[in-house]
C-alpha cells in the first residue's frame, strides 16, 4: 500500500507546482479577479444561501450532477457577486462585509 502514498504526495508536488509556474508567469492584472479578490470575504459570507437555493431549484431536473454542479457553482458566483456589490452601497452593509471605505466625493 505504500503507492497510494506516493500518488498523493505527487499528485500534491503536482498542484504546488502548477500554483508556482503560474503566480511566476503572470504579470497581467485583470479588473474582474481584482474585484473577486477584494470581495472575497463577502462571497464568503453569502454564497451559502444561493448554493442551497440553487440545489434545490434544481432538484427535480434530469441532469447530470456535472452539469448541476457548473450552474450551481456559476449561479452562486454571479448572485453572490452581485449581492455583495449592492451590498457595499449601503453604508453599515459596507462595514459589516469588510469592505474598504469608499471616498466621499465632495465638490
Amino acid at each position: 500500500m505504500p503507492a497510494a502514498g506516493i500518488e498523493r504526495g505527487v499528485v500534491s508536488i503536482d498542484g504546488i507546482l502548477a500554483i508556482a509556474v503560474s503566480l511566476n508567469f503572470t504579470t497581467k492584472h485583470s479588473r474582474r479577479l481584482d474585484s473577486l479578490s477584494a470581495n472575497a470575504y463577502g462571497l464568503y459570507l453569502v454564497h451559502y444561501s444561493f448554493v442551497v437555493w440553487l440545489q434545490y431549484v434544481l432538484l427535480g431536473t434530469a441532469l447530470f450532477a456535472v452539469i448541476k454542479a457548473a450552474m450551481v457553482f456559476g449561479g452562486t458566483l454571479v448572485l453572490s457577486w452581485i449581492a455583495i456589490l449592492a451590498v457595499q452601497r449601503i453604508p453599515f452593509g459596507a462595514q459589516l462585509i469588510g469592505a474598504p471605505r469608499r471616498a466621499v466625493a465632495t465638490s
